[in-house]
């Protein structure tokens, strides 16, 4: 199972929750700011995953529905 949360805007902001079996989740995410500062494009690119267990994501996984639903 793998749930996609998106940002309306293109790559702004993406969160992939991806079921590694055996109880573990792999939450990804990613968030991105473009903009200028002092006449110069600057990108500034957050992202990284880590795991959770399966006792903290089935809350979790009800509110990114409830999102998905809006």
């Amino acid at each position: 199972m793998k749930l996609n949360l998106r940002s309306m805007s293109s790559k702004e902001m993406e969160i992939n929750f991806i079921n590694l079996r055996n109880g573990r989740y792999e939450i990804a995410y990613s968030i991105k700011r473009s903009g200028y500062a002092e006449n110069t494009f600057v990108e500034t690119l957050f992202k990284g995953a880590f795991e959770l267990d399966i006792e903290f994501f089935h809350l979790l996984e009800e509110k990114v529905k409830e999102i998905n639903k809006m």
